[in-house]
């Protein structure tokens, strides 16, 4: 799905535009509130797509704001949705990627082959999509966001020992790989998430003691952070999620920007 709003300066949207994702609309929302500027985005994913299918199939979008930068207008481009080259350009992906290449290799998933196993085609992944974006928009920012994985949700399927144990074992070694590349390039920045503040997460939306009993369906739907798969995101957790990495975000700019005005 793409989409494309403005915010206000007050982060609200306009309400003459698309509706889309939860993440990248409370992102940019969060983000306009913290830099104090309107902020155009446009979005683009693919249902249950990993890094490769995002660099196939979404990279078109990215494509489309660079060639409407040079043009000087996007007025009179195909699509009216475009405003020109990305500052910055926001990645989510990890989950599907284990997903589809642990059903490759079930039973060697971390064998190094000749091609690194499903660790080795996964960085190889991430780097083809980093020089792809920055190929098209060198000065952009690539940002990385750590996944929400941890459960603490006593009806996740995730919980049930030893699988929980197992899963953030493997799934936390998997995902070290972003952040391990995003250190090495120039113009890409990973975006941490502690289990603590997962946890917070949980706490502000389970406040009845009785809520994971048995026998209270409605407290355990409505408090859910998670999807039905038990392990994706719902909508809550999207808004959470997307406003704790935009505050991280701001945190690890914000002092070089104030560094480079003094500079100006």
């Amino acid at each position: 799905m793409e989409l494309i709003q403005k915010t206000k300066l007050t982060g609200d949207h306009n309400t003459d535009k698309l509706q889309g994702p939860v993440f990248p609309q409370a992102f940019a929302r969060s983000l306009s509130r913290h830099f104090r500027l309107p902020v155009h985005y446009r979005s683009a994913g693919v249902d249950g797509g990993d890094i490769n299918d995002i660099r196939r199939f979404c990279m078109n979008v990215l494509k489309e704001e660079v060639a409407s930068d040079s043009s000087n207008t996007y007025l009179n481009h195909s699509c009216k949705y475009v405003s020109g080259k990305p500052d910055l350009v926001v990645v989510l992906f990890g989950i599907n990627d284990l997903k589809h290449l642990l059903a490759e290799s079930v039973l060697h998933p971390f064998r190094r082959s000749g091609d690194g196993g499903i660790i080795g085609r996964f960085r190889n992944g991430i780097d083809s999509l980093l020089n792809e974006i920055h190929a098209h928009a060198p000065n952009a920012i690539v940002l990385f966001p750590a996944m929400p994985v941890q459960s603490y949700h006593k009806n996740s399927v995730v919980n049930i020992f030893p699988l929980g144990m197992v899963w953030d074992t493997v799934l936390s070694f998997f995902m070290r790989q972003k952040k391990d590349l995003a250190n090495k390039r120039v113009n890409c920045i990973h975006c941490d998430l502690t289990t603590a503040e997962i946890a917070n997460w949980y706490k502000m939306n389970n406040n009845e003691e009785d809520l994971f009993s048995g026998t209270n369906f409605n407290g355990i739907r409505n408090s859910a952070l998670l999807s039905a798969d038990g392990v994706h995101p719902n909508s809550r957790m999207y808004k959470l999620w997307a406003e704790s990495v935009c505050q991280n975000f701001y945190d690890c700019v914000a002092p070089k920007i104030e560094e480079a005005k003094k500079h100006e």
